[in-house]
């Protein structure tokens, strides 16, 4: 009888492994192995193969005492295992600020650490993350990773796009001494800074402010949305007393207690010039 015996493992196609025979009988034996490459051989009853693909291999085993040939083939399955697969994120940001995008979910066959994957990103880099730094325009990264047998994965697309809300609107109404502003981007931004131009500020989205004197204050509300991305509006406040100013244009000086005096009603003016 005659046994094929396989030393070692062949985790990656090209990888070396030993086939030994193993003859069950009293005489002496010759072997002679066929079907090897270049980089192939045997000594004695050992051959010494890498093959890259399926390969059927042939010992021929010659009884040295009654020159009998005995031919047995080796069948050698490689492994083959599907490419790594994996996805990288899409990133928004506001301009400027930097994220690192990596290769998340990566699931392979054809490895045995996480140290047998390679990595190729578009800008070279060579590890499974890199640092971007989000543009006005948007820009395109990608990646190819490669597993310990050399097999590559397709190549996976992240785009980084920048995030610019518009500017932040409001509106004012005036109740006596206080102004009570609204915002008007509910939609759009998450967090409120107000400057009222006077040294005060509110964290509020909707606040009322009460300004100590008359004068031209310029209000400025920073808005920034869930991303954290801000932009601003400034617009000029007036505040002055309201003036009213009433004069009738006719009275009566009869005596008769209706309209016999000429009166005028000024609200917000301490002196005026009256000219008849």
């Amino acid at each position: 009888t005659v046994d094929i015996i396989i030393l070692g493992t062949q985790f990656c196609p090209g990888d070396q492994i030993l086939l030994e025979v193993q003859v069950q009988g009293l005489s002496t034996y010759a072997y002679e192995w066929l079907n090897l490459e270049s980089d192939e051989f045997f000594d004695g009853n050992i051959a010494t193969i890498s093959p890259d693909n399926d390969t059927t291999y042939e010992v021929h085993i010659r009884d040295e005492c009654d020159d009998q040939v005995v031919i047995v083939p080796v069948d050698i399955a490689v492994p083959v295992y599907p490419p790594p697969i994996f996805s990288v994120p899409n990133i928004e940001g506001c301009v400027g600020q930097e994220f690192e995008i990596s290769v998340q979910d990566l699931v392979s066959s054809g490895v045995q650490s996480d140290d047998d994957f390679t990595y190729l990103w578009s800008n070279g880099e060579t590890t499974p993350g890199i640092q971007v730094v989000v543009q006005e325009d948007t820009t395109y990264y990608s990646v190819q990773v490669s597993d310990l047998c050399g097999n590559a994965s397709q190549i996976v697309e992240s785009t980084v796009a920048a995030s610019v809300p518009p500017p932040p609107d409001f509106s004012f109404e005036q109740f006596g001494d206080s102004l009570q502003f609204t915002q008007l981007s509910d939609d759009i931004f998450t967090n409120f800074e107000w400057d009222f131009g006077d040294g005060s500020v509110s964290f509020e989205p909707s606040p009322n402010h009460v300004y100590g004197g008359e004068g031209d204050y310029y209000v400025t509300l920073i808005a920034s949305d869930d991303l954290g991305c801000t932009n601003s509006h400034v617009e000029l406040i007036n505040i002055y007393t309201a003036l009213f100013f009433y004069s009738p244009d006719v009275f009566s000086p009869n005596g008769d207690g209706l309209n016999d005096e000429f009166n005028i009603s000024v609200v917000g003016q301490e002196d005026f010039e009256l000219i008849i």
